[in-house]
């Protein structure tokens, strides 16, 4: 982690919300960084050889040497949360040291790459949401421990987990775009499915 540092070829400027860092936070908290991070190396200007020509495992050793962050910016700065405030990293304390998955990429196409990650993207359906909730909960996560795991409230865990389950018929219309999310919550006031 401590060789990392941030770059402007990233194109994300406007920070997501604090509530989306909080979630990011606790799940990077819980079960690690999922998504390797995507870099370019960053030589010292009295670096005098071909990186290339170094097998990758021994850049680190490199005296100097960082990678700049060109993809997973908001994964870094978890990390970066994380280590100021004396935190774990999936059971592990945070250190500068901490080993952090990366794919090292040419710094020319560092833009590109940021662009697409942050572009080609798609968020997960609501639906598949709540229902990925109700699953954990089958599972035997209690509200708590689902609330830590994901950065939100308890009252906001039990409300997604009443959303998924709510009859699948209606959560395939929901899927499909024929009902609403204030359709869903009106539905979810009650238990009973066949209702």
């Amino acid at each position: 982690f401590g060789l990392l540092v941030r770059t402007d070829k990233n194109v994300r400027v406007v920070d997501p919300e604090k509530f989306e860092d909080k979630e990011l936070i606790a799940s990077v908290e819980h079960f690690g960084v999922v998504e390797n991070l995507v870099v370019f190396v960053i030589l010292p200007p009295d670096f005098s050889g071909d990186v290339e020509m170094i097998e990758p495992e021994l850049w680190p050793e490199i005296p100097g040497i960082h990678f700049a962050v060109m993809a997973g910016g908001r994964r870094y700065s978890a990390l970066e949360f994380l280590l100021k405030a004396e935190g774990c990293v999936a059971g592990v304390k945070m250190t500068a040291d901490f080993p952090v998955w990366c794919k090292v990429a040419r710094e020319e196409v560092a833009t590109a790459i940021s662009l697409i990650e942050n572009l080609h993207r798609a968020d997960m359906h609501p639906a598949d949401q709540f229902v990925a909730f109700v699953q954990l909960s089958k599972e035997g996560k209690s509200d708590a421990e689902i609330a830590k795991i994901f950065g939100k409230s308890k009252n906001e865990v039990r409300k997604l987990k009443r959303l998924g389950s709510v009859a699948p018929a209606l959560i395939t219309l929901f899927r499909k775009g024929k009902l609403d999310l204030d359709d869903m919550m009106a539905f979810a006031f009650t238990d009973d499915q066949e209702r």
